[in-house]
């Protein structure tokens, strides 16, 4: 993973995705080693390289009380995407990243998103799931209600679809325990 061969040109899309995320868990809790092994996929155009970026910099940020917060700048940055995959990926970090800490500025950051009917079901339903692991055994209501109102709001072709099952996921989490 950390030669200098371009390894990632043999794997394609969730390939890269996963691989370029899996550098999170080598540099698990040493925030600058990841950021600096990281930085080069948030440059590149693919969207699955900077998606899998925002997922390893979130890995490599749970847990980690800093007063600099460079995940929540990063990956809040990257949630502003034009591309749905990099957005993806920065909802995903930011709930691996802050899963537990029950951050009120997440409510204005991720709600937005779930309830958005031009975002993809795909981006909407891992927002959810980040926010209920941001959010666990809390009971939060915004949640909690934008989850429900997306769920009431998006259609049956899209709700049937496999990954609308997170929509459930996190709000089951809201009330765990």
């Amino acid at each position: 993973m950390q030669t200098d061969d371009p390894w990632i040109s043999n794997v394609k899309q969730e390939g890269i995705m996963s691989a370029v995320a899996s550098l999170g868990l080598i540099y698990l809790w040493d925030v600058d080693g990841c950021e600096e092994k990281i930085s080069d996929y948030f440059n590149v155009k693919d969207g699955y390289a900077k998606a899998g970026a925002c997922i390893g910099f979130g890995l490599a940020n749970s847990g980690v009380w800093n007063e600099l917060d460079q995940a929540k700048a990063l990956l809040e940055e990257h949630l502003e995407s034009k591309d749905a995959t990099v957005k993806l990926g920065a909802a995903i970090g930011l709930g691996i990243a802050y899963a537990g800490t029950a951050r009120a500025e997440f409510l204005e950051t991720l709600c937005p998103i779930i309830l958005d009917e031009s975002v993809g079901v795909e981006t909407a339903a891992f927002a959810a799931l980040s926010l209920g692991l941001i959010f666990v055994s809390k009971c939060e209501e915004e949640v909690v209600n934008s989850i429900l109102t997306t769920l009431m709001s998006r259609t049956s072709h899209e709700l049937d679809s496999t990954v609308s099952k997170y929509f459930a996921v996190g709000l089951a989490l809201t009330y765990l325990g």
